[in-house]
Order: structure tokens, then C-alpha cells, then sequence
């Protein structure tokens, strides 16, 4: 959102994300046309979501089976070279040059300048320094960490109970379920969770690390489930039946297997 609102919102292009931006912030706040659009991005989404179920059917990925396979390597020929150089070209704009950019910034006293003889470390000795440093790095690693594991832990417990029920109106419902924190914009997502656990007292409660778990949940579990799907429509089912077969038990299926 903070990119889509310094880039689009400069150039005058308007969006649906910066647009509820500036309905929630506007005074006083227009929280019911922010909700409307919120809805409407909704609709669209859900629409496009038929459609791709409509189109994929039940067509199975099932590549890892129970009979022998191997990859094939695709020569590119004389595609090659133009392939490495669109690699490496799109490699330097979008990460090397912005990465770059903010090490450099970092060693600035002042935003733009780069001269290598006023470049300095008191950036890094006023942050070390700071009493707020402390507290924020360990307040991030137990969220990133913990939150991290659970979400890919529930994302794969998702995608595995769902897997078998996944060309059914019950699998279809429930993966739009899970998608929808993305169809949502994040600033009107965002605003939801607020209003939604702002009066609830105790560790869950506005202002604890167990809302912000929450909201990095909701955030990171359709990321979390779309790559593990990816891995799971890879696997024939057959190979877990089997092993239901020789006495195996739900549990040992999963660990061993999937």
C-alpha cells in the first residue's frame, strides 16, 4: 500500500487502495464509502474466482506418483541469451538498484547525498543506542519466528484436509474463504481488525503482540496456502492411500509422505 500511495498518489492515478486510503483519512473519515469499495473489489474478485474454477475444472497436476519419474530440462537455444540477459536486467532494476539505494541512504546524514567522503556510521550508533531498538528487535523476531511457523504449519494442515475436497463446492468455498483477506485492500483490512479487536481486553486486546499475530495470521495464511497447494497438487493421492493400506495412520501418512 505505502508504494501504491507514494507512486500512484504523486502521479495522480487513482486506485481502489489509495482511494480508501484517502476515504479513511479524510475528515471526517468515510468509513461506509470505503467499506462499499472494499466490497466491490470483493465482488470482482469473487467473480474472477469462478471463472478460474470454471476453467481449471478437474484437471489434476499430479506429477510425483508412485511409479518412476524424472525431469526434463528445456533447451531454450537461441533464447538463451536473451533469457539470461531478461534475468539479469530485471534482477538489477527491481533489486540490485533499490537495495543499493538504501544501504547508500543508510550511511547518509541527509537524504541525497552520496558523496563518499560524508558518508557515516551515526546512523547505525543512533539506532544501536536507541532505548526503542531493543524492544523492537525482540518484539520482531517473536512475531516473524512464531508467527512464521504457525501460519506455515495451519497453511499446510489447510491445504491438506482440503486437497481431497478441492473440485467441490465445499473445497471451492473455503479456498475463496482463505483468499479473502488478499481480495480485500490491506488499509480497509487493516481498519476491520481494528474495529473488530479494539474493545477486547486481555492478550488479544488493541495495542498486544497477540493482535498483531493475528493480523500477520490473516495476512500470511493465503500466501502460506497457495504455496504449499503448489507442492500438494504434485502429489497422487495414491501414494498416501497406500500407505493407508500397509496400517499407516493419519499422522504417519502425513509426516512420512506428504
Amino acid at each position: 500500500l505505502t508504494r501504491r500511495i507514494i507512486f500512484a498518489g504523486n502521479g495522480r492515478i487513482s486506485l481502489f487502495s489509495n482511494t480508501i486510503y484517502d476515504q479513511l483519512t479524510a475528515t471526517p473519515p468515510q468509513f461506509g464509502i470505503a467499506g462499499v469499495t472494499g466490497m466491490l473489489v470483493l465482488v470482482i474478485t469473487a467473480v474472477l474466482f469462478a471463472v478460474q474454477g470454471a476453467y481449471l475444472g478437474t484437471r489434476t497436476f499430479a506429477v510425483v506418483t508412485g511409479k518412476g519419474y524424472q525431469t526434463r530440462v528445456v533447451p531454450l537455444g537461441r533464447l538463451k541469451t536473451p533469457a539470461i540477459i531478461f534475468v539479469f536486467v530485471f534482477f538489477l532494476v527491481s533489486v540490485a538498484l533499490p537495495v543499493g539505494q538504501l544501504i547508500l541512504t543508510s550511511f547518509s546524514p541527509l537524504v541525497g547525498i552520496t558523496a563518499m567522503d560524508q558518508l557515516t556510521l551515526e546512523n547505525y550508533q543512533r539506532l544501536i543506542h536507541s532505548s526503542v531498538f531493543t524492544r523492537a528487535l525482540s518484539n520482531t523476531l517473536v512475531l516473524s519466528i512464531f508467527g512464521g511457523l504457525l501460519c506455515l504449519f495451519m497453511a499446510t494442515l489447510m491445504v491438506h484436509s482440503l486437497h481431497k475436497y478441492r473440485h467441490s463446492w465445499f473445497g471451492r468455498s473455503m479456498e475463496f474463504a482463505i483468499w479473502l483477506p488478499w481480495a480485500i485492500p490491506g488499509v480497509l483490512l487493516a481498519s476491520a481488525l481494528l474495529w473488530a479487536y479494539i474493545g477486547v481486553p486481555g492478550p488479544i486486546g488493541y495495542g498486544s503482540l497477540g493482535v498483531l499475530l493475528i493480523a500477520l495470521l490473516v495476512h500470511g495464511l493465503p500466501f502460506g496456502y497457495r504455496h504449499m497447494q503448489s507442492v500438494m497438487v504434485q502429489l497422487d493421492p495414491e501414494l498416501e492411500e497406500a500407505a493407508r493400506v500397509h496400517r499407516a495412520n493419519w499422522l504417519q501418512a502425513f509426516l512420512r509422505i506428504v
